[in-house]
């Protein structure tokens, strides 16, 4: 979730196999919520500037956060979304209020279906629907999520949802399953920092890392929490703590290694050899080159190829872009810009 007029802009870094306005919105029981009477959204044509493999731009839309899941022969993309225009900000009526989802089998051309997870009024996510981050959970699919609470501005917590097709999507009855642990600022009643969930299944057990920041020292820091159920977690501390918020952390696993990306302000490459391991070591990474604030780096598998992705953020409407991945002789990804 990006926030920009309190906290900079900000975006969603996912990882695991690892952005409008649709025809209709959908609340969380899959059932087709009121909508501005509108074509259907379309995405722009792709049209590349370097070395990327594909690119997603809803036209009239803005895009923020996402996450990309790959499910039979099709890419789904699930994304922060509002209208486009010259201020972009998710405190604006109807802007990021439910996910966009789109599926590709290219990069390059791409099906806009309707939203998905409806804010609801008076909720711990009655203003905001942020950054999805979903996993196979048996023979269906959970997503964690950030809710923004309409009745204390800014206040963040962490909420579930499952669906069985990714079209139709059922809140945990439970939410919010996950607020900011006791040794950061989180605090309930006014703005709290605690979202960007992202979340990995290590043989069956969940781990999930969440921008917070530390209690007495303000530094931000990536909260990681371990379920076996993906309702009760055990805080494990920070795996990282930096003096910016390292917003929209992503997690994935190659050879042994673990990595993790952070992006907008504090954003880096970190390496641990333990998923609930603290203090993660920062190594070189480069982010797209242009000068762009580019922000939500994502990394995610396809067969046995790496696919990065990533959103510039741009008034007027803005776009997700996609790259192919080398990998250095120590292991690092090198992405081909």
């Amino acid at each position: 979730m990006s926030i920009l007029k309190r906290r900079g802009v900000r975006g969603r870094t996912v990882l695991w196999m690892s952005g409008a306005l649709a025809l209709c919105a959908q609340h969380s029981n899959g059932q087709a919520a009121n909508a501005p009477a509108t074509h259907p959204v379309q995405a722009a044509p792709f049209d590349p500037v370097g070395k990327e493999i594909g690119a997603f731009a809803p036209i009239g839309e803005y895009l923020k956060d996402f996450f990309v899941l790959k499910h039979g022969d099709d890419f789904h993309l699930f994304y922060n979304v509002g209208t486009a225009g010259p201020t972009q900000d998710w405190q604006e009526a109807g802007n990021e209020e439910a996910f966009g989802h789109a599926t590709t089998r290219d990069f390059k051309t791409w099906k806009i279906h309707p939203r998905v997870l409806q804010a609801t009024r008076g909720t711990w996510a009655g203003k905001v629907v942020s950054a999805p981050s979903i996993i196979p959970v048996g023979d269906r699919f959970a997503m964690v999520y950030s809710g923004f609470d309409d009745r204390a501005l800014g206040l963040q917590t962490i909420g579930l949802a499952y669906s069985n097709d990714l079209f139709n999507w059922t809140q945990h009855p439970g939410n919010p399953i996950y607020q900011g642990p006791p040794w950061t600022t989180w605090w309930p009643g006014r703005w709290a920092d605690c979202r960007d969930a992202h979340v990995v299944d290590v043989n069956g057990t969940y781990y999930m890392y969440t921008m917070v920041h530390e209690a007495g020292t303000g530094l931000g820091a990536i909260a990681i929490a371990r379920s076996t159920n993906l309702t009760e977690w055990e805080d494990l501390g920070p795996a990282i703590k930096l003096p910016g918020p390292p917003e929209s952390p992503t997690v994935f696993e190659r050879n042994g290694k673990y990595f993790l990306i952070t992006g907008s302000v504090a954003s880096g490459l970190f390496v641990s050899d333990d998923p609930g391991k603290q203090n993660w070591k920062r190594v070189p990474f480069k982010f797209p080159p242009g000068g762009g604030f580019w922000s939500g780096m994502e990394i995610f598998r396809d067969g046995d190829a790496y696919v990065a992705a990533a959103f510039e953020w741009k008034a007027n409407g803005n776009y997700i872009r996609f790259w192919a991945i080398d990998w250095s002789d120590d292991g690092l990804p090198v992405i081909r810009y």
